[in-house]
């Protein structure tokens, strides 16, 4: 999967928020989603 830019991150949102409820990490989301690194899931 190729990076993702922000905008895409944000169509990814609610995604995003039900893997942190499910007890996953910032950094094993941003992984999941081949996001550069943990920061981009922090700032949302």
């Amino acid at each position: 999967m190729k990076k993702r830019n922000y905008t895409y991150v944000q169509a990814l949102l609610p995604e995003i928020k039900a893997m942190l409820a499910e007890g996953k990490t910032q950094r094993e989301v941003a992984e999941y989603y081949g996001l550069k690194d943990k920061y981009v899931v922090k700032q949302l």
